[in-house]
């Protein structure tokens, strides 16, 4: 039905942007509150609730971010230690937030791979705020640039005739890297649709689903109970089952079943 599509194309934007909050920020309440309530495990549920694994990772990310929530705001404000020594240093991060490092044996940023990162966005019309300062293969833009296409998927979705989306649509959280606007606009319907599906499904192929095994395995090495360990197994299995529903979308979409997904 063209409501349930609708409702699933949302739900990724949803999804997309809180795990963008939670890589790309500092902790704070606001940031960690959607892993602990009962909107966003239910959206990834639907997602990737059959996949092998999935149903307990998402289960052990929400205890933990209910754990983190359970002394208020002193819970996140304890994570800034951690967010620094996993992410920002000083020193080298120990579970480095760019797809070069994961990539490349040697380390360093601003590698050829950065600069397909670099093409895919600017295929899109979009550039990041902080261009050039912060390496475009930073997790949080990686996340966000998914973010923003699945809000012009729901967009499309919705010119071509589905439901509203703007329900599980939600707002931009983040404080970290980011892009200030969704760039130029691709229009609506059906082509728009499957434009933003095709460039999702390329990039998560050939970018996140790429390097986000090895980002999971940084952190279960340097903090295997972390909130941060949890959700990035969690985002694998969410991203997994993302790539083949989008597939999927485009199998639909291909045979003239605009917004229909059974």
């Amino acid at each position: 039905m063209q409501s349930d599509a609708a409702l699933m194309l949302g739900a990724r934007f949803a999804s997309y942007n809180c795990f963008h909050a939670l890589f790309g920020s500092e902790p704070a309440t606001q940031v960690v509150a959607p892993f602990a309530g009962d909107d966003l495990p239910s959206v990834l549920g639907a997602f990737a609730g059959q996949e092998e694994g999935a149903a307990e990772a998402f289960a052990a990310m929400r205890q933990k971010a209910c754990e983190v929530l359970a002394d208020g705001d002193k819970g996140p404000k304890q994570l800034v230690g951690l967010y620094n020594r996993l992410f920002v240093g000083p020193g080298t991060p120990e579970a480095a937030p760019w797809e070069s490092a994961h990539l490349h044996a040697e380390g360093g940023l601003f590698r050829a791979s950065t600069l397909e990162v670099r093409r895919a966005y600017v295929a899109q019309g979009l550039i990041p705020q902080s261009y050039p300062h912060v390496a475009d293969d930073h997790i949080a833009l990686e996340l966000d640039f998914m973010r923003l296409l699945a809000r012009r998927c729901a967009d499309a979705c919705e010119s071509a005739g589905g439901a509203d989306s703007n329900a599980l649509a939600g707002s931009n959280a983040g404080e970290g890297p980011a892009f200030g606007t969704e760039g130029r606009a691709s229009g609506g319907g059906e082509d728009a649709l499957i434009g933003a599906l095709r460039a999702s499904r390329r990039f998560l192929g050939e970018h996140l689903l790429v390097w986000a095994p090895s980002f999971c395995r940084k952190l279960k090495d340097a903090a295997p109970d972390s909130l941060y360990a949890k959700a990035a197994i969690a985002l694998l299995a969410f991203m997994q089952a993302d790539c083949r529903f989008l597939f999927r979308m485009d199998g639909l979409l291909a045979g003239g079943e605009v917004c229909a997904v059974a």
